[in-house]
């Protein structure tokens, strides 16, 4: 559902979640906001989403990126780096017409794959790994769309990364 705000098709709302981009991502970024706040500032790797999306630039730091994208950003302030860093992946998605699902089969792999681990999920003993591990699987094969699911897993395995961990 959170993916679906950012798409015209199915967005028709007409307030302040709807109708322009900055508004259909409006969900998103506050959902990646409050998850970045939660989880700390470094679970997300926006530098692979937007070397994958706009390759032609020479540094794919946050700060040039926000530069180059026109997204209002303070440099090293965590909440307006959490807050850019969304903003980067929801440009990407619309500049590329990539979804999701694809981010997370390609430049997210290997983040979400770690994250993923089963060793990592028994660990935490509060996700059934083997069923998280036959999502992820059919999802990398492409039987299966699990990009919400998986990417509401990741989150709370960030969040565990960070806080249960520590």
């Amino acid at each position: 559902m959170p993916l679906q705000f950012l798409s015209p098709f199915y967005n028709k709302r007409s307030d302040s979640y709807g109708g322009s981009l900055e508004n259909r991502a409006r969900f998103w970024l506050e959902t990646l906001e409050a998850v970045r706040e939660a989880v700390g500032t470094t679970w997300l790797d926006s530098v692979r989403v937007a070397q994958r999306a706009w390759p032609e630039l020479a540094s794919h730091r946050l700060n040039v990126l926000t530069r180059h994208l026109g997204i209002a950003h303070r440099h090293h302030d965590a909440l307006s780096d959490a807050r850019a860093a969304g903003w980067v992946v929801v440009k990407a998605i619309e500049h590329t017409g990539i979804p999701l699902a694809d981010w997370l089969r390609g430049p997210l792999r290997g983040w979400a794959s770690e994250l993923l681990a089963s060793t990592r999920l028994k660990d935490d003993g509060f996700l059934d790994n083997a069923a998280v591990d036959r999502l992820w699987q059919r999802h990398l094969n492409g039987t299966e769309n699990n990009a919400t699911g998986l990417w509401n897993i990741l989150m709370i395995r960030a969040w565990s990364e960070r806080w249960l961990k520590a």
